[in-house]
């Protein structure tokens, strides 16, 4: 019986709420995983209480058909954003709203609306990147505002009014006076939201506990991140030194991008990184190479991987090996367009690094409708990763600089 589908709803949780394991649980398909993300189920709201839906109830009716069937019964409930403050302005002319608030019972499921978010984005007119900050510390509230914003010159800088909304968050969560804590007070930015790890980093160091972080084993998987890219609190293993480097991380895969653990995810996962290492590669996907068209001599001009998870197979041994094979070469050239490419080329392919470097782009395919995937594949700019790659019997030996 899926009677109920006209009934269900999303509920977002803590995600150590002691609950989840009698009950159906799964990742927000639009916020990334994270330690402070919460998680999320479906329910019935029965009697003014909440029904956690099962495991077998969602598996009976399909979870694409319950999360589908919630989404639209979410959006058909009424809600609405009110100010909460408004700027000083000039001599008290002009001022704007500058913090939101939406007071519901599933006022933090809201986040998971696309046109709710952007609706608060636009009355914001966020300034930074096209992005605000949410705040959900508590069941039944929503916060909007912007941390931060640039001058004039470009300098990132704190907004008077961010901060303390960020504090305030931070002190619900810590003490929410008999209401349900959501989601150890993180910020949430953007369209969809994704954790804007930075804040939590600094909800830890102000005292909120930090809880253990355990994804599902078969979630995790490798990715890729610039050398240079690399912060204080960025852990994996350098592949290759330099400006165009690279740095190979383990993580979970979300909606919109690879979120890479930190050092307490190893800790709480009891894994150490080789151990994490080898466990993410294990849970890639299997994939074929698609060979591209064919030089003179009959071999083809380059080869690759296309889809999910392609970029950080030039750190995968068995998946470069298939491409020697099938290139017959010993040296590879590999240039990583999206997360979603890899193309290579023999060493002794001809033509230049730089013709090289900007014709692998070619490869790219269209963009993909909204919401259709993580990363929208573009067909215009330069490579997600910079550089010509060496790979040499199955390894990345060297990051070479083809821009120059």
């Amino acid at each position: 019986m899926t009677s109920w589908l006209g009934e269900v709803v999303p509920i977002l949780r803590d995600a150590h709420w002691p609950g989840w394991g009698d009950v159906f649980a799964r990742q927000p398909p639009t916020i990334a995983p994270s330690t402070w993300a919460p998680h999320l189920g479906y329910g019935l709201s029965q009697q003014g209480a909440v029904r956690m839906l099962s495991a077998a109830d969602v598996g009976a009716a399909g979870i694409d058909a319950v999360h589908a069937a919630a989404m639209q019964n979410l959006a058909r409930r009424p809600a609405t954003w009110q100010v909460k403050q408004l700027s000083k302005g000039l001599l008290g002319m002009g001022k704007k709203p500058v913090v939101l608030e939406c007071v519901d019972e599933l006022a933090a499921e809201r986040l998971l609306l696309t046109p709710f978010v952007e609706e608060a984005m636009k009355t914001l007119r966020a300034a930074i990147d096209g992005t605000a900050d949410f705040f959900a510390p508590v069941r039944g509230l929503l916060w909007a505002t912007v941390l931060t914003t640039r001058t004039g010159r470009g300098v990132l800088v704190d907004t008077p009014f961010g901060k303390p909304v960020q504090a305030e968050a931070q002190q619900l969560y810590a003490a929410p006076a008999g209401r349900e804590p959501l989601c150890g007070g993180a910020s949430f930015v953007g369209t969809p939201a994704i954790v804007r790890n930075e804040q939590c980093v600094a909800f830890n160091a102000t005292g909120v506990a930090r809880r253990a972080y355990r994804p599902l084993r078969h979630t995790i998987v490798p990715g890729l991140l610039p050398t240079g890219q690399r912060t204080r609190y960025s852990v994996g293993r350098t592949l290759t030194e330099g400006v165009n480097g690279l740095t190979l991380q383990v993580g979970v895969e979300g909606p919109l991008r690879f979120s890479a653990f930190w050092q307490e995810a190893y800790q709480d996962l009891g894994l150490e990184p080789a151990a994490a290492e080898a466990l993410a590669f294990a849970n890639l996907a299997p994939a074929e190479p698609e060979a591209f068209p064919a030089a003179p001599d009959g071999r083809p001009a380059g080869a690759g991987f296309r889809g999910p998870s392609s970029a950080v197979r030039i750190a995968d041994p068995t998946s470069m090996g298939r491409l020697h094979v099938m290139l017959r070469s010993k040296r590879l050239h590999v240039v990583l367009p999206t997360d979603f490419l890899l193309v290579a080329r023999p060493e002794s392919g001809g033509g230049s690094l730089q013709e090289f470097f900007f014709k692998a782009g070619r490869h790219r395919q269209p963009p993909l409708p909204p919401g259709a995937a993580r990363g929208a594949i573009v067909t215009e700019g330069i490579p997600s990763y910079l550089g010509v790659h060496v790979v040499e019997d199955g390894r990345l030996v060297e990051s070479l600089d083809a821009t120059a």
